[in-house]
Formats: structure tokens, C-alpha cells, sequence
């Protein structure tokens, strides 16, 4: 018995073994920003989603009594939406944050405060920032190192996508790692088979041994085949031949596979294949702004009521998006919404043409 209990024991140690150099060799790669967008699909998500975002413009509003009233005069908004203070502009602070937001699941601001003002907005590369967090699971504790300077948690706006502790996140390139690798390996190898002409990877199989002169002669008349560069050839002698090492089922099906990846990628997004297309229906458009553009807008719209707010202001005022700017693309829809608003008298013709900036 105690023979096959260290057979058994032997096969799963080399199973474990296994596992872990297989782990080690394919599934330790993580693609790279640069790398993720460099995937079409992908790229053009995150403009769109982050493009929509920036465009719009915040709103401070305070709750008193009754009514609602937007505050127009605050330094907060005007850091939002007109000059941040920083050399970045509000639209392109925005969009930073928002692409980090969506690629890696963490948007950092540092709000520039004198006493209880603020003065600037300061847009923070997420890879500048390093998080360190205590143990508790309950009670959790967190402080921020940007290069040799400590922030405390309350100290930076943080928009945060699927956080279970608050301070970080998780974007797509860690959610999606393994589809985003394929898809990127997959147009490397298209890459080579454009630089080589559309030239089959082989090898040359010799019936007898060759000399060093013919080595040579053989291997500069491959580069030169392989080259891409007009209309290449070469000669095989008798007794040489050559052989595909790479003509399988996958490489017959690299548009479809392409196609499927790259849906998938819009999904991941909320998004249809028809919105980033520019080929979308009404209908389409409306429901990627609600899946796709309005879960970012909360998630922006809650990190700046909760780092840009005083304590004394959380219970009335809160920060909002003006989404109604999502619809001034469609003039007729536009116009029948503010008909509606009219007849039933809650809003007034001088509050339409302030949102028509006449």
C-alpha cells in the first residue's frame, strides 16, 4: 500500500509541476497599455466611452428646503468645466481619467486645497501611484505614496471601477488579459506574414550534408525571400526540400476568429460592435449610453462627492453630469423633449435657451 500511495503522490507533484511551468511560460504574460491599444476594438471603446464622458459638463447643485438650486458661482465648478489650474484642461482631464479608469480600474486626482478653497485639479498617472493598505479586513486603512510624497486617503479623488477595498480597482486588461493577449498575438502574426512577403514559416530538409559555401549561398538566397522587398525567389537543388511548419486550421480562420475577438472586446464594454462602427440606430446608440456611459458617469460623479465636497456640504450638495448634453446630437428628439417640458410647465423658454446657449 505504501508503494502506490508514493506512485500516487509522485503523479500529482508531477502534475503540480506541470501545471506550474505551463502557468509560468504562457499564463504569466500581461499585455501592456501600449500593447492594448494597439488593439482597434479596444482603442476605439475607450474613445468613445471616455470621449462622451469629458464632453459633458458638472454641475454643482445644493438641496434647500423644497428646492433644488445649481450653484453657478462656486471655484469648484469652474475647475470642472472651464480651467483646472493645472496643464491639463478640464476635457482632457476627464478623458485621462476616465482611460485609466476603464484600462486599469484606477483615476486619481489630486485637489489642490489652500485652507478650505480649492484651486486646482491636478490629473495623476496611475502608474505614479502606489497604494499601501493595512490588514483588516473590517477596518480598512489606507495611504497613497506619489514618488516621495504621502497623501492620505481623503486627500485624492479616486474613481474606482469593480473596488473591493475602496482604493484600487480592476480595469479590462487585468479582467480581460488573456483575450487581449490573444487578440494582439494574433495581429503580430499577421504583422509577419506582411513583412515576409505572405511567405509560410519551414524548413529546408537536405537528402545529403552541404558544404559551408552552400549554407551560405542558401541561407542569403532565404533572407532575400523573406525580405518583402519585390519579387524575390529561389532556386532548390536536387536533393533539397522544403516543408510547412505552420499551415494549420487556426491560420484558415484568422478573419473570423478576428471578427468574434474583436466583439468580444465591445463587450467587455457594454458595448454593440454597431455603436464603434458608426453604423448604429437610435435605438442602439441609447442603449450603449445606458450600459456603457452612465455606470462611468456615476462612478465619476460619486468620487467627486466624496473628495471634493466639505464635510459640512455632504447632506445638501452633490456634484451631477449634465447628461442632456448626450442628446444634442439629435435636434428633433431635443426639441420634443423641451415641447414636453414646456406644456407641462417645469421648464420655462429662458431655461431652453440657456441649454441651447442662445
Amino acid at each position: 500500500m505504501g508503494v502506490f500511495q508514493r506512485i500516487r503522490e509522485k503523479r500529482m507533484l508531477d502534475s503540480n509541476s506541470l501545471a506550474t511551468t505551463l502557468t509560468s511560460i504562457i499564463g504569466a504574460e500581461k499585455i501592456t497599455e501600449t500593447e492594448a491599444m494597439n488593439i482597434p476594438s479596444l482603442a476605439a471603446c475607450v474613445e468613445f466611452i471616455s470621449s462622451k464622458v469629458a464632453e459633458l459638463p458638472i454641475k454643482l447643485y445644493c438641496e434647500c428646503g423644497d428646492e433644488t438650486q445649481e450653484l453657478t458661482d462656486d471655484k469648484r465648478v469652474s475647475l470642472l468645466n472651464d480651467s483646472t489650474g493645472d496643464l491639463l484642461d478640464c476635457y482632457q482631464l476627464k478623458k485621462a481619467v476616465i482611460r485609466d479608469y476603464l484600462l486599469f480600474g484606477n483615476g486619481y486626482i489630486y485637489p489642490e486645497k489652500r485652507r478650505n478653497q480649492f484651486v486646482s485639479l491636478r490629473y495623476i498617472k496611475q502608474n505614479n501611484v502606489n497604494c499601501v493598505k493595512n490588514s483588516d479586513p473590517i477596518f480598512k486603512k489606507a495611504d497613497f505614496m506619489i514618488y516621495d510624497r504621502k497623501f492620505r486617503d481623503d486627500e485624492l479623488i479616486r474613481v474606482l471601477r469593480s473596488s473591493t477595498d475602496g482604493v484600487t480597482g480592476t480595469g479590462v486588461i487585468d479582467e480581460a488579459n488573456e483575450l487581449l493577449t490573444v487578440i494582439y498575438k494574433t495581429m503580430i502574426f499577421e504583422k509577419y506574414l506582411v513583412v515576409n512577403g505572405g511567405n509560410k514559416k519551414g524548413f529546408l530538409k537536405s537528402a545529403r550534408k552541404l558544404s559551408d559555401e552552400a549554407m551560405e549561398s542558401l541561407r542569403n538566397a532565404w533572407n532575400k525571400l523573406y525580405s518583402n522587398n519585390g519579387n524575390n525567389m529561389m532556386l532548390l537543388n536536387d536533393g533539397i526540400d522544403f516543408k510547412e511548419s505552420s499551415n494549420t486550421s487556426v491560420e484558415m480562420q484568422l478573419n473570423e476568429n478576428k471578427k468574434a475577438n474583436n466583439d468580444y472586446v465591445c463587450e467587455i464594454f457594454n458595448l454593440s460592435p454597431s455603436v464603434i462602427a458608426g453604423t448604429a440606430n437610435d435605438e442602439s446608440y441609447t442603449t450603449a449610453i445606458k450600459t456603457a456611459v452612465m455606470p462611468v458617469i456615476r462612478a465619476f460623479e460619486t468620487a467627486l462627492n466624496q473628495g471634493l465636497l466639505l464635510e459640512s456640504e455632504r447632506h445638501r450638495h452633490y456634484f451631477a453630469f449634465d447628461t442632456t448634453e448626450l442628446l444634442k446630437g439629435d435636434i428633433l428628439k431635443r426639441y420634443q423633449a423641451y415641447q414636453i417640458g414646456l406644456a407641462n410647465n417645469f421648464l420655462q423658454a429662458d431655461e431652453v435657451r440657456y441649454k441651447e446657449d442662445l
